[in-house]
């Protein structure tokens, strides 16, 4: 079983992912984890979830997924914002959030949403309480909650004399900063 999350870029504000359209694409993609930079973009009063049309169960609540969704320049805009935050829990972040700004700012699109439907499956109470811990981490600016990001993006080890993050030798240092390009 896999867990993938993808951030998607897409002009309606809906989940893009229910309903696929030619003008809506992934942007980056994660297989077990949610990648540290993409809660960056959001902020807790993004968070609401969605029935999916398509869910195995008879019961709609088995089918109620977390979705994050916001305008995409809202995204660039919290993204600057929380550069200098995010550089004192990452120090090597800076080659990521700039990859991840000029992404967002050449690819077309209105709205950027974040799939977490498949991670959120596996512990939902818990997925939602980590959610909602990592988004007041960053609408905060308070390092409180940095566990829960690093636990979301599966980043075992922490090196406070550098202030980052030790990568997994699987996924590598952009892999949980980002995820990969699709």
């Amino acid at each position: 079983m896999s867990a993938i999350s993808n951030l998607y870029v897409g002009v309606l504000e809906k989940p893009s992912w229910t309903e696929y359209e030619e003008e809506e694409s992934s942007i980056f993609e994660a297989n077990y984890l949610v990648p540290i930079l993409w809660f960056t973009l959001f902020s807790e009063e993004n968070l609401s979830f969605y029935i999916d049309p398509d869910g195995e169960s008879e019961d709609p609540d088995d089918n109620r997924n977390p979705m994050l969704i916001r305008r995409k320049d809202e995204c660039i805009k919290a993204l600057d914002e929380r550069t200098a935050f995010i550089l004192k829990i990452s120090s090597g972040c800076k080659p990521c959030i700039e990859k991840l700004r000029l992404r967002l700012v050449e690819i077309d699109g209105n709205y950027v949403s974040l799939d977490m439907s498949e991670s959120y499956h596996m512990e939902p109470e818990a997925f939602i309480l980590d959610v909602k811990n990592i988004l007041r981490l960053f609408d905060e600016g308070s390092p409180k909650h940095v566990d829960s990001l690093l636990q979301m993006a599966c980043v075992k080890d922490y090196d406070l004399e550098k202030n980052d993050y030790i990568p997994d030798e699987q996924y590598g240092y952009e892999y949980h900063a980002i995820g990969c390009s699709t």
